[in-house]
């Protein structure tokens, strides 16, 4: 559940942003962009720290009680596993391509056939069945798609296989060349890490 919570956010944000413009005047879509943005910054420099604090209270805690709490808890092991690796590096070419793709595969086809069938774009332009269908349709083939550059993904350095590393990032190592990519947070559709044998 964890993971789909972007994903309902994203189309909750977009449901929000064509029902106000249709009903409170186009401005409504800048000031929730802007209010949508300045609580995304202020959440993230929030989690940074707070991330920061409670591994600091884990590097001091007893190594006993953490072994135990993470054969306890997949998702503390999760929390534990996923620490900055030497060599580390983010992959900004697969996040930027990551993203502009979900956009243009979600939308792109609802807003083209919209201008196809209206003649126009604006709040009050109706949405309807085709439209709806069309971006559930592009949402789905980009879960695809994101799956598959996710279980092929190669080092941006040396282009070699990699292994994907556990923790709530998706970071893959790369043997050959000893560089790690961190790609972002996963979705739901993404897979998880081999888990190691006990």
């Amino acid at each position: 559940m964890k993971r789909l919570t972007p994903l309902f956010g994203s189309f909750y944000l977009v449901f929000l942003g064509w029902y106000g413009a249709r009903h409170f005047g186009d401005a409504w879509r800048r000031d929730l962009l802007v209010v949508a943005v300045g609580l995304y910054v202020v959440l993230s420099v929030f989690a940074y720290f707070f991330d920061r604090h409670v591994r600091r209270q884990l590097d001091a805690a007893d190594p006993e009680k953490l072994a135990t709490l993470r054969r306890s808890d997949p998702e503390f092991d999760e929390f534990i596993e996923d620490r900055p690796r030497v060599n580390e590096r983010t992959d900004w070419g697969w996040r930027a391509t990551d993203l502009g793709a979900g956009v243009a595969m979600a939308f792109y086809p609802a807003l083209a056939y919209t201008l196809w069938r209206y003649r126009e774009l604006r709040g009050d332009t109706p949405v309807d069945g085709v439209a709806v269908g069309l971006v559930l349709t592009g949402g789905l083939v980009y879960l695809l798609w994101r799956r598959h550059r996710v279980r092929t993904y190669r080092c941006r350095r040396c282009r070699s296989a990699t292994r994907r590393l556990r923790g709530e990032q998706i970071r893959f190592s790369c043997a050959r060349c000893g560089t790690t990519w961190q790609l972002g947070p996963p979705v739901f559709s993404d897979g998880g890490a081999p888990t190691p044998p006990t």
